[in-house]
């Protein structure tokens, strides 16, 4: 992905040092850098938070872009800053989706070709750099074409045989929620203003077998249970979309923050951001 937005930033100079030739190396890069950080929000917020969020949970946080005008809801008092919850526990909820394999695939969009188990590719690049990184196109479409698996708590490629030994993603993801002092699981629930169980039948937002499997990881201690592993697995709010309430919130308020916060937004108006001209 990254590449990706590499190459599009040279397009977008290219483009732009044919309208306007005076323009030094500099103005061209940073131009063509505001426009790809355009781009990103706008994908971010106009395509993925979409599939992530309800449509209800982003009217409530202002996620919602612009049909045309400029955005007015910039308040320097809001801290854009990653939250320590978002950074070790919420947005890890990607982990669950994560395909058995990576490949390259060509131009027909049907013929697949190194299609490769994800655990032989574990600090091995070897699918970017094939022939000198001309397949990283061919890794790309693979990628958009393949479709995520569920959030929930099945973490079948989470687990892996490396050259290292055997890596737990899952397991790591909980380590470092602890390491870093998130609060459990309920204190949050609390915190958005969601019920808060007080025993592991109240777990209303979860299917009653992932209550059972909680129950006996947790030695009927509904307070140990960590943010991560119960986040991935209540149950969506709705049939379109990834998360469940505990998640959908906290994930909702830290991007509201990265969009309220950020005094460069695209929408915005003036220098840092675009005139409404065609």
């Amino acid at each position: 992905m990254h590449l990706l937005f590499v190459r599009e930033h040279q397009r977008i100079v290219k483009e732009l040092k044919t309208k306007q030739p005076t323009w030094s190396d500099n103005i061209l890069y940073l131009e063509a850098r505001k426009i790809v950080g355009a781009l990103m929000q706008q994908i971010t917020y106009g395509e993925y938070l979409p599939l992530v969020l309800t449509d209800d949970v982003r009217n409530n946080n202002g996620l919602k872009l612009l049909d045309d005008g400029f955005s007015t809801d910039y308040d320097p008092k809001v801290d854009p800053t990653i939250r320590n919850e978002f950074a070790v526990g919420v947005f890890r909820f990607g982990h669950s989706q994560i395909p058995d394999g990576l490949g390259h695939l060509l131009h027909d969009f049907n013929t697949i070709q190194e299609d490769t188990p994800l655990e032989d590719l574990f600090l091995d690049p070897k699918l970017l750099v094939t022939n000198g990184g001309s397949k990283v196109v061919d890794l790309a479409r693979f990628i958009i074409t393949e479709e995520a698996q569920k959030v929930d708590r099945f973490f079948e490629s989470s687990i892996r045989n490396t050259l290292f030994g055997i890596t737990d993603l899952t397991s790591l993801n909980i380590q470092r929620g602890r390491d870093h002092g998130v609060a459990p699981y309920i204190e949050y629930r609390r915190y958005c203003g969601l019920s808060v169980p007080t025993n592991f039948d109240e777990l209303t937002d979860h299917p009653e077998s992932t209550r059972q499997v909680l129950k006996d990881a947790y030695n009927d201690e509904i307070e140990d249970i960590d943010l991560f592993v119960a986040g991935v697995s209540e149950i969506p709010m709705s049939d379109s979309t990834f998360l469940g309430p505990t998640f959908s919130c906290l994930l909702s308020e830290q991007f509201r923050a990265l969009k309220v916060g950020d005094r460069f937004w695209y929408e915005r108006e003036g220098p840092g951001g675009f005139t409404e001209g065609k």
